[in-house]
C-alpha cells in the first residue's frame, strides 16, 4: 500500500483495553500529534473513540499508527473541529511495551484472515492476498 503502509487491522475496544492492561498509567507508550502519550492518555482516547473498533496502520513493518477519532460535535463542523477530530491518533514504535503487544495482536489477526477476504477500511474495499492488503479497484 502507498505511503509506507504495509498492513492494517482492527482492534476491538475490549481487546485494546486488554493490550493496555498491566501497563503503568504514567508510562509513556506512544507519540501524539504534539505530545508524548501515557497509558492513561491512550485509555482516554480509547474511551472517546465513537466506534467499537480502532483501525491500526502498520508502517514499513516497523511501527504503528493507531487511528483514534473523536465523536463529531453536534453544533456543526468547523474546520478546527474536523482537524481536532482526526488529530487524536497516536504512533507506537519500539521500545514502547504497547508496540510488542500490537505486533503480537497483529500476527494473530493476520493468521485468522482467509486469503481473498475483502473488508472495508476507511471507506475503501481492500483484499487480503495471504500476506498483504491491496486496495481493490
Amino acid at each position: 500500500m502507498p505511503n509506507g503502509r504495509t498492513s492494517l487491522f482492527c482492534v476491538t475496544k475490549k481487546d485494546f483495553e486488554q493490550l493496555l492492561a498491566g501497563l503503568p498509567e504514567n508510562a509513556p507508550i506512544a507519540q501524539g500529534f504534539k505530545e508524548v502519550v501515557t497509558t492513561l492518555g491512550v485509555s482516554k482516547r480509547l474511551e472517546e473513540h465513537p466506534d467499537n473498533e480502532v483501525t491500526v496502520d502498520e508502517q514499513d513493518h516497523a511501527w504503528y499508527i493507531v487511528l483514534f477519532r473523536k465523536a463529531p460535535q453536534p453544533a456543526g463542523r468547523t474546520s478546527v473541529q474536523l482537524m481536532e477530530r482526526f488529530m487524536n491518533g497516536i504512533t507506537v514504535s519500539e521500545p514502547s511495551p504497547l508496540h510488542a503487544r500490537l505486533r503480537q495482536y497483529h500476527a494473530q489477526w493476520l493468521a485468522n484472515r482467509p486469503p481473498g477476504e475483502v473488508v472495508l477500511f476507511h471507506g475503501r474495499h481492500v483484499q487480503f492476498d495471504g500476506k498483504n492488503w491491496q486496495v481493490k479497484r
